[in-house]
């Protein structure tokens, strides 16, 4: 018995060893795999607020079923979904509910008009997709849907300040990127919570590159460019349910811009 108790303890020691050298191990490098290929748009449908929509317009773009038939013939076109205002307000506030939080923003979302959303069939075959859309009635743009890297491999990012931070790091006061001993406090932080499974640092690289990847056109401005970025942490979880600890335990640590979740 003595002897079956002593190998337990080992395997303990053991497996606690490796659990805290594999945290001293974050932050981790992004996981080395394919960037995920971009179908995915969105067709915004005229509304009262687009002065460009005439009349006509904006009552074609109530009957969705006609504009639905209408793009589901594009031979770009694979794939189509309407989001009623109701849901594309949920998915607005689910995405930054928890963290704007003011009333500004507020009667924005409940003014969302209906949207439909889509897949092509290639990646090139976007602006195709919008010459022949865009004479659609009731159709009023289109944009990309990016389908995000982190999706399935993280729950929660961490944005960091950068150099064109808006909103907290400017309004605590003017400053740069979250500093060196800032990032370290905020990994020493998330090294103590329970329910962590994985920290991962984007470097300005790896976040310009998904940039210009999510919205080729703009692949040349200044903004994508990695001096532009802002760092961030990306939280794998043991459960999304642990999100709202995440965030109370870190949200007022210097260095931060913001907490979101990873949709």
């Amino acid at each position: 018995m003595v002897a079956v108790g002593v190998v337990l303890l080992m395997v303990v020691a053991v497996g606690g060893g490796r659990f805290l050298l594999g945290r001293e191990r974050w932050p981790l490098p992004p996981p080395d795999v394919a960037f995920p290929e971009q179908v995915r748009f969105r067709v915004h449908l005229c509304e009262q607020a687009f002065e460009m929509c005439s009349a006509a317009n904006l009552a074609r773009a109530r009957e969705t079923e006609r504009v639905e038939a209408a793009l589901k013939a594009l031979p770009q076109v694979a794939s189509l979904t309407y989001v009623g205002d109701r849901q594309a307000a949920r998915q607005y506030r689910r995405i930054w509910g928890t963290d704007v939080g003011s009333s500004w923003w507020e009667p924005g979302v409940r003014n969302l008009g209906g949207t439909f959303t889509g897949t092509l069939r290639r990646p090139g075959d976007f602006y195709a997709m919008i010459r022949l859309g865009e004479r659609v009635p009731g159709v009023q743009g289109f944009s990309r849907e990016p389908t995000g890297f982190w999706t399935g491999k993280a729950d929660l990012e961490v944005q960091l300040c950068g150099n064109e931070s808006p909103g907290p790091c400017r309004e605590r006061q003017p400053r740069g990127p979250a500093t060196e001993a800032e990032k370290r406090a905020i990994v020493d932080k998330l090294r103590e919570l329970k329910g962590i499974k994985a920290v991962y640092l984007e470097d300005r690289e790896h976040a310009s590159r998904l940039a210009k990847l999510y919205v080729p056109e703009q692949a040349g401005s200044p903004e994508a460019q990695p001096a532009s970025m802002a760092e961030s942490y990306y939280l794998k979880l043991d459960s999304p349910t642990l999100m709202t600890k995440v965030r109370l335990a870190i949200n007022a640590m210097p260095g931060i811009q913001g907490i979101y979740p990873v949709l």
